[in-house]
């Protein structure tokens, strides 16, 4: 027998922890507007520490875990309420990919001949 925990736990440790670094560099990020960096984790930190709960935190193991299941959907709720294409190039970071955004408003003046023979 082995002592490695069942892969789908891993994932799920791995998904938490990537969500928790994609959250964090948008909460950073000056693009992304204030009002979901305030709403989201005032609604959260309400919840975790109003002491009436779902569950009661007296409730061994079940206590917290309503705890941190909110705080995965708090995550989650806040990554949905981000810009997309600011949450997507984070992503992309994070994952490596190093890819350089289009320049915007640039234009490009020049001449050019046509030559017919």
């Amino acid at each position: 027998m082995t002592d490695k925990p069942p892969k789908n736990t891993i994932g799920f440790w791995a998904s938490l922890w990537n969500r928790l670094r994609l959250a964090w560099r948008l909460f950073r990020d000056p693009r992304v507007p204030p009002w979901p960096k305030i709403l989201v984790p005032a609604v959260v930190l309400a919840y975790v520490l109003v002491p009436v709960d779902f569950l009661p935190d007296l409730t061994p193991v079940l206590g917290q875990l309503d705890d941190l299941t909110l705080i995965a959907l708090g995550l989650q709720a806040f990554i949905s309420l981000c810009p997309k294409h600011i949450a997507s190039e984070h992503l992309s970071r994070l994952r490596g990919v190093y890819a350089e955004p289009a320049p915007e408003g640039e234009v490009v003046e020049g001449e050019y001949t046509v030559h017919t023979e």
